[in-house]
């Protein structure tokens, strides 16, 4: 058996998650387990602490819970392994298997004190887990883990003032039980606690404060409703450096436990600040309820004024770039076959595809989706599709539209696009910025795919993809999508139209023909362009 080497591990582990590419983590994670079961020997602790930290990262969690669980099986004691084992079972919702090692963990009497404070925020995260997950916050059982959680917070952060994170968490809890009408026995004011928290992170020392210390003096601000302040110190932290998995728990807290997701203008800076940020780094992905991106895209010129002196220049310019995101959801459909939904479509102006339609909307789908005849086993007829437009809708059931006439095809191994006129326009629709020009970088390019994965209602899934090859006809990016998203408009990092999304597989051929790797297959927008002009002449 060959011996195994940490470096080189660590080095293609850290260079298939900047790839994004889930399918070869996967497998190096296998390799590191199958070492672990053969090995009579404990692996580094720092090594194995920096593994799952990158696994972290990228948020890959369920690869960092099977590989926290091979180190813990070959006897591994360390407390942060333990701590960070229990984060990766609550990112995945394993509420009570973290709760039963974070309980075990804190009546430890030989690890820092500082790790059992860690150890207890997260005891804290996992009761706030359980409130903020309920349907209904009434039942006695959900009010007890809104107090179990605010005394987890409260008992760390009462004992060492400078424990910020424990501090902010008892504030916004304390705020929702507020809200909410539960009793609390603590008989403090949350915004007591906010100012104290300001008044220790000065205006001075907020620009060298550590990244999470920017993030608590952020939530502080919101808790005190100064939204300017709140928005300026979220601008420095996402200066920070930080990645999609810190900024993801930013953005949950502010939505599930401060519930800003709302109609007022300063609240909502705060959410989209953070979407913003989140989607365009690596591994990150945002869903957008339908509410959300009319909200955003139905503002008014005075909510943008409003959304500008708020978030400054740098985070207002995010929120413009989120602007062309929404946007460009609102001309995105949903293919219904019957009550299921199976597939993903979207408006386009005729012109913008070929003269000959000039003055018509077209709906552009897979052929795999709607062809005529079956151009496969799975597609259906025209007459059987029907297409809804959710953001579009102004009442309680989407418009139904129905397919009038198809225009044009090319089957699913040619470049498996479909041109529809549906027997209406649709009303309400912003028209994409088309590119006339495929990607200029071979690597770390960026791509967005907006769709209904798994034929989801009411959500729209905005997730960012790496693309790692193309050429005239054909885009390859990570990482794979669900089922349902066929069809889907695929975009560059300015938000212009580039190509129609296709497939993804774990054993995807590759461009050049050599072998196989686990991506998503595209068809270049300016190649089906072509390929019209030419059956049009």
């Amino acid at each position: 058996m060959a011996r195994w080497k940490h470096n080189a591990f660590f080095e293609n582990l850290k260079n298939a998650l900047g790839d994004c590419d889930y399918q070869r983590c996967s497998v190096l994670s296998n390799e590191l387990i199958n070492h672990l079961q053969t090995s009579v020997d404990l692996y580094d602790v720092m090594n194995a602490r920096d593994i799952l930290s990158a696994l972290r990262r990228k948020r890959y969690f369920d690869l960092m819970i099977q590989v926290s669980d091979a180190f813990l099986r070959t006897g591994i004691t360390d407390s942060q392994l333990q701590r960070q084992y229990a984060q990766a079972l609550l990112d995945q919702s394993k509420v009570y298997p973290a709760l039963t090692i974070l309980e075990k963990l804190i009546e430890r009497k030989d690890i820092p004190s500082g790790e059992i404070a860690q150890a207890q925020g997260l005891i804290g995260r996992a009761y706030k887990q359980i409130y903020t997950d309920a349907k209904d916050v009434r039942p006695g059982h959900t009010k007890d883990a809104l107090r179990k959680a605010i005394n987890a917070y409260y008992q760390v952060y009462d004992t060492d003032e400078n424990q910020y994170w424990h501090g902010v968490n008892t504030i916004a809890l304390l705020a929702r039980a507020h809200r909410d009408g539960v009793d609390i026995e603590l008989d403090i004011d949350y915004k007591d606690i906010a100012r104290k928290i300001v008044a220790q992170l000065s205006e001075d020392g907020a620009r060298d404060a550590r990244m999470w210390e920017l993030g608590s003096l952020a939530e502080a601000c919101v808790a005190l409703h100064d939204w300017e302040n709140a928005a300026k110190y979220l601008n420095l932290y996402l200066k920070q450096n930080s990645d999609a998995f810190e900024i993801a728990s930013t953005l949950r807290q502010f939505e599930d436990v401060w519930q800003l997701d709302t109609d007022e203008t300063a609240e909502r800076a705060i959410v989209d600040l953070l979407r913003a940020a989140l989607l365009k780094k690596s591994g990150g992905e945002i869903h957008a309820t339908v509410d959300s991106i009319k909200r955003i895209t139905t503002s008014s010129s005075k909510d943008q004024d409003n959304l500008e002196k708020i978030l400054g220049d740098t985070g207002y310019q995010s929120y413009q770039w989120l602007l062309l995101a929404m946007e460009a959801a609102r001309c995105v459909g949903r293919v219904w076959h019957g009550p299921k939904g199976v597939g993903t479509g979207f408006i386009l102006p005729g012109r913008a595809l070929s003269p000959i339609w000039d003055g018509q909307q077209v709906f552009v789908t897979n052929n795999h989706v709607i062809s005529k005849p079956k151009g496969h086993n799975i597609a259906l007829f025209p007459e059987q599709a029907t297409i809804t437009f959710d953001i579009l809708n102004e009442g309680k059931t989407p418009k139904q539209y129905k397919v009038a006439e198809l225009l044009w095809q090319s089957g699913v191994t040619e470049f498996d696009a479909t041109v529809l006129r549906l027997d209406d326009q649709v009303e309400g629709t912003s028209d994409f910025t088309l590119t006339n020009s495929l990607p200029t970088q071979r690597e770390k390019d960026r791509i967005y795919v907006i769709g209904h994965p798994k034929g989801g209602e009411l959500s729209f899934s905005f997730q960012d993809n790496t693309l790692i090859d193309f050429d005239e006809r054909l885009l390859h990016y990570r990482s794979p999508t669900d089922p349902g998203s066929s069809g889907s408009p695929i975009f560059n990092e300015s938000w212009e139209l580039i190509g129609l999304h296709h497939a993804g597989s774990n054993q995807l051929l590759t461009i050049d023909g050599t072998g196989y790797y686990a991506a998503n297959e595209g068809i270049s927008l300016p190649a089906i362009i072509e390929c019209i002009e030419n059956l049009a002449e």
